[in-house]
């Protein structure tokens, strides 16, 4: 089990833009909804301890502007390792003529588009936060990809081993509304209604089951093929299980070559209070016996 003492404050940031002033160019989009499912995943009160806030940035989840994202995410806390930070950017995405990827605001330009968003900035302005080690960064947005090509490799070679980073589609496609947000739901939502003893038994997820089961449902539905960027080995406070139960759903005590073999404790009680009576038989006939 994760040890997430550590961890002192859990950030949920969404930044989202619905309308455009360029509305010949860039429709309308319904990323309330989208933000709604992430938000209401990490956000949940029943997570307790392990619930994300999403006041201190709740502005950014509506139009912001160039100069007030840049503000929010270099200067209005100093991310440290007692942090753990989800940040999920929705909208319109687009390719300028230089290759890189930018996230469309309110009042871009499309014929100038120097007040949208560098996404390789975003990723690079979370990264100077050097104390920052637990992180997922979701870009749902058209053509997210092309951000593999635009970020430093030294950047991407060095982020840390926590983190976890999603371009929900390619660099020459474009993410279908809905489609990451509704994959994540059905995921979560699965979990909430396990009956499976075992998806009660940890406080946080694997990256490769949240990622499995998103991906799988992505091509099934959309075919779109989502880019991982950086992916940890292991548990992740940014992956909160929505079905966790503590007491009762504990594994054994092994030896840490074969945790991944254990069984739940519940399982090995249930296991032997039925042989328990033979033993005990055995055990008082043995001890009768003359020597």
């Amino acid at each position: 089990m994760i040890d997430d003492s550590d961890i002192l404050r859990r950030h949920f940031i969404a930044i989202a833009t619905d309308t455009y002033e360029a509305t010949g160019v860039f429709a309308a989009l319904d990323v309330d909804r989208e933000v709604t499912s992430i938000r209401e995943w990490l956000t949940d009160e029943a997570l307790g301890p392990r619930r994300f806030d999403a006041q201190d940035y709740a502005a950014l989840a509506h139009r912001p502007s160039l100069e007030q994202i840049k503000h929010s995410i270099r200067k209005q806390r100093r991310f440290t390792d007692g942090d753990a930070v989800v940040v999920y950017v929705t909208g319109h995405g687009i390719t300028a003529k230089d290759n890189s990827h930018l996230i469309v605001l309110h009042d871009t330009d499309p014929q100038d588009p120097a007040d949208a968003l560098r996404t390789a900035d975003l990723v690079q302005w979370l990264a100077a936060h050097q104390g920052l080690t637990h992180a997922m960064i979701i870009i749902d947005v058209c053509q997210a990809g092309q951000l593999a090509d635009n970020l430093p490799a030294v950047l991407t070679r060095d982020l840390p081993a926590g983190w976890l980073v999603i371009l929900t589609a390619p660099a020459d496609v474009d993410a279908k509304l809905g489609a990451f947000s509704g994959a994540v739901s059905s995921f979560v939502d699965g979990l909430r209604h396990s009956a499976q003893a075992a998806a009660k038994a940890e406080p946080y997820l694997q990256p490769y089951q949240f990622l499995q089961s998103v991906v799988n449902h992505l091509l099934h539905h959309h075919r779109q093929e989502p880019l991982i960027l950086k992916q940890p080995w292991q548990q992740s406070v940014c992956l909160p299980n929505p079905s966790y139960e503590p007491g009762g759903f504990e594994k054994v005590v092994v030896d840490p070559a074969r945790r991944d073999l254990a069984v739940l404790q519940q399982d090995m009680t249930a296991h032997w209070a039925v042989r328990a009576p033979w033993w005990s038989e055995l055990a008082r006939s043995l001890r009768a016996e003359p020597c």
